[in-house]
């Protein structure tokens, strides 16, 4: 019944690649092969067999080489891998410490011993005896069946089927390295033809090799991460919740499309045979800070600012070694203050001296500045620092199921971000402050199908968002500026009122599936 119900899987895996012309694939996963020849005579050894382990959750598949020699492992997720030869007649090799990145290709070639080869076709060789100066020579010793000969294959190689310009952001990068605001996407100025456009709002203004900073395409896990209203990043991307990504920004393959810039395809860390928690928190405070050279050199002291980065994150196995869950939450609070602004606003006396019946009288003793201004006359120049206050919450589940035999291997990924930005605009009148608000949720899910003869791979995510902006108090007037003259100088009064005449809502829903099929 088992078996029925893989080929069914395979089956139906393999129409999806057919019938499913408008699909746009985008995958994470990576190859490693290579060939397996004879160290003593270069032939290839055919039929060897191979097993390729990986370290974190103890998954296995096997693989055999072919009459020439050659093999092919597609379709593995990103992660450090052990690979074992084993060959009749041959003494056993493997390579421990293969790190694979994501949609990486690596080329390992492996070099079999004959077990006659006693002695080592007699090269010399020699050893330095550990925290000694001591040195032993010697000639191979007869070979031992019952070992394995193992080597560190963490070479980081670039094969030539890496034929696009891309980089590979590590794990170890975006959890060491100082990063802005702790987004991992800040890595993207330290490649090359990388460079910061401040002067767009569109995207997160990186220019990549002369292109516009919306020409970039985001991925998460393989699936679409944009946002398509300002052409950035929907989703965060926190340097504790992923495992590396990879930056491609030129010469990418047609499965990368819809951009001409670069392509962040970013995966989500999963779970391992063992349970693990971590606690985190980021914490920067106004003492720790040093001043701008501009506010140096203006007189303008430091601006006061706290943020906290609390977080927790939690991993382990569900179902032994079949079920691995990794999980995750941070929250931000960042509150400061903005360079002092100046505004002219009507003094307390004017306020005072209106009638408290009429609608004006009412209106202004109902929305009272921040800071009122003084003086005798209608109106004076106010200088205020704005506030500057940011709320963050991240959260992202992820599910990823191996059986024990069989050749499926399936993921989920559920990922929420929440931003608040009370004062996007601020207003002297705190009521009437434009606050902006963005909710997004992204769910994806995989399933890799593997054969002798074909891999087929189908990914299908759910992505929804909704941005708003709040213009404060509604059903009230809109802002007035009343022109008005103080020592000369022309003012323009600020007066309490509705910033924008409506408030601005934008849902965006976006539904993706794609097959990928390799013979």
């Amino acid at each position: 019944m088992l078996h029925h119900i893989r080929n069914s899987v395979g089956g139906i895996l393999a129409l999806l690649a057919i019938f499913q012309p408008t699909a746009v694939s985008q995958t994470t996963q990576g190859i490693i092969l290579g060939r397996i020849t004879d160290l003593r005579s270069g032939r290839a050894i055919p039929g060897a067999s191979l097993r390729f382990a990986r370290e974190d959750t103890g998954w296995s598949g096997t693989g055999y080489a072919d009459s020439r020699g050659a093999y092919a492992a597609p379709g593995l997720s990103p992660a450090r891998y052990t690979v074992t030869v084993e060959s009749g007649g041959f003494q056993t090799q493997q390579a421990r410490v293969l790190d694979l990145p994501v949609a990486g290709r690596i080329e390992l070639n492996f070099q079999l011993r004959p077990l006659y080869d006693l002695w080592e076709a007699g090269r010399y060789q020699s050893f330095v005896l550990p925290q000694s100066q001591e040195v032993l020579s010697f000639y191979g010793p007869d070979v031992d069946t019952s070992r394995i000969a193992v080597f560190n294959a963490n070479l980081r190689l670039t094969t030539p089927l890496e034929n696009s310009r891309s980089d590979v952001i590590s794990q170890r990068d975006t959890q060491t390295l100082p990063l802005t605001g702790r987004d991992a996407y800040t890595l993207l100025l330290v490649l090359p033809g990388v460079t910061s456009d401040t002067a767009t709002a569109r995207g997160l203004g990186f220019s990549v090799n002369g292109q516009r900073p919306s020409a970039s395409n985001y991925l998460l896990d393989g699936a679409d991460n944009n946002n398509h209203l300002v052409t950035g990043p929907l989703s965060a991307v926190v340097p504790e919740f992923i495992q590396e990504y990879r930056i491609s920004t030129s010469n990418y393959s047609a499965e990368y499309g819809r951009t001409s810039g670069f392509v962040a395809n970013a995966i989500t860390r999963s779970g391992t045979n063992r349970w693990h928690a971590e606690v985190f928190n980021y914490f920067k405070g106004t003492k720790l800070n040093a001043n701008g050279f501009q506010q140096n050199l203006k007189g303008i002291s430091r601006r006061p600012v706290t943020e906290w980065q609390p977080g927790l994150l939690v991993s382990g196995p569900i179902l032994g070694d079949r079920l691995q869950l990794f999980s995750g939450l941070r929250v931000q609070r960042f509150n400061g203050r903005g360079n002092p602004e100046d505004f002219a606003l009507p003094t307390t006396a004017f306020v005072n001296s209106t009638d408290p019946a009429s609608f004006a009288g009412k209106y202004l003793r109902q929305y009272l500045p921040q800071t009122q201004a003084a003086g005798t006359g209608d109106f004076a120049p106010v200088s205020i620092e704005p506030p500057v206050e940011l709320n963050r919450l991240d959260g992202i589940i992820r599910a990823d199921y191996t059986p024990h035999s069989g050749p499926h291997r399936l993921f989920s990924r559920f990922s929420t971000d929440r931003l608040d930005l009370p004062y996007l605009v601020f207003s002297p009148y705190r009521q009437f402050s434009t606050a902006y608000q963005q909710t997004s949720q992204n769910l994806a899910v995989g399933l890799i199908s593997q054969s002798s003869t074909m891999q087929n791979e189908f990914r299908a995510s759910a992505m929804g968002d909704l941005v708003s902006l709040s213009a404060g108090q509604t059903g009230n007037p809109q802002q007035l500026l009343q022109t008005a003259t103080l020592n000369d100088i022309v003012y323009q009064v600020l007066l309490p009122g509705s910033l924008n005449s409506y408030d601005y809502r934008n849902r965006g829903r976006t539904w993706n599936s794609w097959t990928i099929g390799r013979a």
